[in-house]
């Protein structure tokens, strides 16, 4: 699927401290042609066959590489521009006096620097360290390191090896409000359920779930998709599950520590599921299995994975005889 110039989110003429032709042009040409650039390189690589020489192929995926990081950094950039409720509607973060940041921010990164005014006054610094060249200042997290941190970035190949975030989490979002399952169509993140989808049938018996997850007590489960401590959740990936109400009045077979609660809004609470596995791995296993037993009977909690089975052998099960 080609990728689509994203909207900007704010008038360029009502911002502050920056110059609406400056926003405008780098929109259309610098970030506009890092889009068009993208799909045609996309375009080139489908069109590859086993004879394309190897230098060609490393030639492009280093530019589909770069063009990936511009169009992401960009987008970032642009969907951050404007104002904050307490300096005043589309005030502009490049105002001189512009100091605050949002509440909730400046709580997530208080364990990490000593404060918003120091993180700030360093994220302003490097950035201004490049005012003779170019580059992207970045604030990222180190899930090895377990923090924030701030980095400057030359090209728009540089990222430190485990910020996040470098995959595609899945994510539940669960009793929350009528409109959040759909939320992610904004935001670009993969909801499992989403609000009277399109489903395969298979899909909705395995989960359990039926057309919507608005309320608590919609998010009902399977046999094979027990709980949330399940294997079934952790080789579907699920990671994050925003919940209404705390997530054991959903899933009440968890026990204390089987998530991690990593957030809590004025919505929401939201919770990591540490196991998940990544969508994508190794496959070192595999066995035939039948489908319609395998969900109706959820053997997969107590035979699939015994010790004496690889963990990772059910990543490619197979109906017999196909």
């Amino acid at each position: 699927m080609p990728q689509e110039i994203a909207p900007i989110a704010v008038r360029p003429s009502t911002l502050s401290g920056i110059s609406e032709q400056m926003v405008v042009s780098h929109y259309e040409n610098t970030y506009g042609n890092a889009v068009r650039t993208l799909n045609a390189v996309h375009r080139e690589l489908a069109a590859l066959d086993a004879g394309t020489p190897p230098h060609r192929l490393r030639g492009l995926k280093r530019e589909e590489l770069s063009l990936m990081g511009s169009v992401a950094l960009h987008e970032l950039y642009f969907g951050n521009l404007g104002g904050f409720r307490r300096a005043g509607p589309n005030s502009g973060l490049g105002r001189p006096d512009w100091h605050e940041v949002p509440d909730d921010f400046a709580t997530e990164i208080a364990a990490d620097f000593a404060d918003a005014v120091a993180w700030r006054r360093e994220f302003v610094a490097m950035a201004q360290s490049l005012a003779s060249g170019s580059g992207w200042v970045v604030l990222t997290y180190s899930r090895r390191q377990k923090r924030f941190w701030n980095q400057i970035a030359t090209d728009h190949t540089q990222a430190a090896v485990d910020a996040a975030p470098d995959r595609r989490d899945r994510v539940e979002l669960i009793g929350i409000a009528y409109p959040w399952p759909n939320i992610s169509l904004i935001h670009g993140f993969d909801h499992v359920f989403g609000h009277n989808p399109l489903r395969l049938e298979t899909f909705a018996a395995a989960t359990g779930v039926g057309d919507t997850v608005a309320t608590p007590d919609q998010r009902t489960f399977s046999p094979l998709y027990p709980s949330y401590r399940s294997p079934f959740a952790d080789l579907f990936g699920v990671r994050f599950i925003a919940t209404g109400v705390p997530v054991e009045n959903i899933d009440s077979s968890l026990k204390p520590g089987n998530l991690t609660l990593v957030a809590r809004t004025a919505d929401a609470y939201v919770y990591e599921n540490p196991r998940a596995l990544p969508r994508v791995f190794l496959v070192t296993a595999w066995r035939l299995v039948d489908f319609a037993e395998l969900i109706r009977d959820g053997y997969l909690e107590h035979d699939l994975l015994k010790p004496k089975h690889n963990r990772h052998c059910s990543g490619n099960w197979r109906t017999p005889g196909r």
